[in-house]
């Protein structure tokens, strides 16, 4: 997960030999969701969340890429499927 150049977050997931790029969006309450506008009050919540189902996602959340050096993500988030 990342900080989108739009404001906001980006969840991006490899699936296969593409990278595909969900938008997490924020209700009028301050929750977050990505599809189905699921809410969740935390980020940390919502990735939970995808680590057990998909919910309109490629995959499920299976494991957190690799950092790369001098890359700068504010949650660190960022998965493989």
């Amino acid at each position: 997960m990342r900080d989108s150049d739009k404001g906001g977050y980006a969840l991006s997931m490899k699936d296969g030999d593409m990278v595909k790029h969900y938008k997490i969006r924020t209700t009028d309450t301050g929750n977050f969701f990505i599809a189905h506008n699921n809410p969740f009050t935390t980020l940390s919540d919502l990735i939970q969340y995808y680590t057990k189902t998909a919910d309109g996602l490629c995959d499920v959340l299976k494991k957190a890429c690799v950092k790369v050096s001098g890359s700068y993500d504010r949650f660190n988030y960022s998965f493989q499927v």
